[in-house]
């Protein structure tokens, strides 16, 4: 197993943290004229929730500057149409950079729009990024020759894997007799030397960077997943890093962290005879206030906070797992909200199950503002009183263009009681352009998805084609709407209350 070394893009300024201190961006986004720059913060990675701090215009240079005040080190994303980067900021810096355009690439996939931001050198003295930059290629020279070690270790901590060799491995000193088939690998007593010889060097070589919890926590956080995955005692580690301490989800590393630690908790437990009450208590009981009281009597469970996350953690891996009832996660979750024990969990537990839930029969839709193919706004509720089929695509999707195809012949027959609309993913208006012009026969409405700053916010988009199917009053129809290769013509009969034999469509199916 080769060990995760994040490398986000971090920069900044050691600088004295205060009221209203400022973060200053310079940004050149060349290729980018005219357009804007959408900033949000990423202020939870357990949802990965994003909150927009402000939008600013790029000018006839391709150049911006913004000014927004924080009192504490955050992590941003800056977005230009279908281009994202990542950006950690300290109060009190100032970031000049260029935002540069995604490289053309032979294959293609929906998120590969991820950008570095070409950071302008030698005018800062202290550079987190740099500082950060070289953390990380420590941490990796140093422990890289345990990596192998690491695996076949880490491995051991599987009961399967513990029961049927257990005798053999107490013999050669990986587990412990005395432990349960859960328990970890023995830690080999020099590497938590070198750990320590390690954080030494650290802390001596980047003094001034400890002034900011961020970097405290990313460089505590990094080292304690290693410790995890080298088999230090894992009490140990609790004790250390979890327990009587705050749960930090605003930042990354504590959370790569916290799900090596406590992810997969709840994935036994299905067919797991000792484990059964916990399976009832969500499945069945749906009481959150039980399963945190069947919890908290297990091991690494003390802190009710530390607890709570990790629970919620489970339940939101196990949402779409058909071992458990979606349901019944739902419906624990939603009853968590409601007890006094949960408070301090409860912004956490609204973000996840806004995720969970996002895109279910019922939502209503945010209304959107999306640019066509004449550079002219178009809303959702321009559609007021519509059914509406909306169509995601992109223009290296050659699925997508198949589906379109179809979609033609629906159009045709259903398009006057139906919106037909397709929303381009592309990285560029330019792109999404070129496509409808060499599509000229497709006469529907094409909209360019990354014109509204939210897109990612308002679909949950993870793959196209996809599809989804609107109601009069601007509400989802389906959890999963079919593509028109999959037969969608059946839903638009019931809506337009045509037979299905008449006139009937072929799909690839056929």
């Amino acid at each position: 197993m080769k060990i995760r070394i994040v490398g986000l893009l971090l920069l900044g300024l050691i600088a004295g943290f205060g009221a209203n201190a400022q973060v200053w961006l310079i940004g050149y986004a060349p290729g980018s004229q005219g357009d804007s720059v959408a900033v949000f913060r990423v202020s939870d990675f357990l949802s990965e929730t994003r909150t927009k701090i402000a939008t600013v215009p790029i000018d006839d240079r391709g150049s911006f500057e913004l000014k927004i005040i924080t009192e504490e080190t955050q992590v941003w994303q800056l977005q230009i149409q279908g281009r994202y980067a990542t950006l950690v900021v300290q109060p009190n810096s100032k970031y000049p950079f260029t935002f540069p355009l995604v490289k053309e690439l032979k294959a293609r996939t929906l998120f590969d729009n991820q950008v570095e931001l070409e950071v302008q050198r030698g005018t800062e003295t202290s550079d987190i990024n740099a500082i950060l930059t070289s953390f990380n290629s420590r941490l990796a020279s140093k422990f890289d020759d345990y990596a192998m070690d690491f695996s076949y270790k880490y491995s051991t901590g599987s009961s399967s894997f513990v029961n049927s060799r257990k005798g053999e491995l107490v013999k050669s000193g990986m587990v412990n007799e005395e432990d349960e088939a859960t328990v970890s690998a023995n830690v080999d007593p020099d590497f938590m030397h070198r750990v320590k010889e390690f954080r030494g060097v650290i802390e001596q070589n980047y003094a001034s960077a400890f002034e900011d919890p961020f970097f405290v926590d990313y460089v505590n956080y990094s080292i304690a997943q290693l410790e995890l995955y080298a088999g230090r005692d894992r009490w140990e580690i609790y004790y250390q890093y979890l327990n009587n301490l705050p749960v930090k989800v605003g930042n990354p590393e504590y959370m790569h962290f916290f799900r090596a630690f406590y992810g997969g908790m709840f994935s036994g437990f299905a067919s797991d005879g000792k484990n059964t009450e916990v399976v009832r208590t969500i499945n069945g009981r749906r009481d959150a206030y039980k399963l945190d009281s069947v919890l908290a009597v297990r091991r690494y469970m003390e802190d009710r906070d530390v607890r709570q996350m990790a629970t919620l953690v489970n339940l939101q891996s196990l949402y779409h797992d058909r071992s458990w009832s979606s349901e019944a996660i739902k419906t624990t979750m939603e009853h968590a909200l409601t007890l006094e024990e949960y408070k301090n969990c409860h912004s956490h537990i609204e973000s996840v199950l806004g995720r969970l839930t996002f895109g279910s029969a019922g939502d209503k839709l945010l209304d959107f503002r999306m640019l066509d193919n004449s550079e002219e706004i178009v809303h959702l509720s321009d559609y007021a009183g519509k059914f509406v089929y909306i169509g995601f695509f992109a223009d290296w999707c050659g699925d997508c263009y198949r589906e379109m195809e179809l979609l033609e012949k629906y159009k045709s027959k259903y398009g006057a009681d139906i919106e037909f609309v397709s929303i381009s993913l592309d990285d560029s208006y330019e792109r999404f352009i070129s496509f409808v012009q060499m599509n000229h026969n497709m006469d529907w409405t094409f909209l360019y998805g990354p014109s509204e700053e939210r897109l990612r916010d308002i679909f949950a988009i993870r793959a196209v084609p996809m599809f989804i199917l609107i109601d009069p009053n601007g509400r989802l129809m389906y959890d999963y709407t079919r593509k028109p290769s999959e037969g969608i013509n059946l839903e638009f009969d019931r809506i337009t209350k045509r037979s299905a034999t008449d006139n009937r469509i072929k799909v690839w199916d056929d």
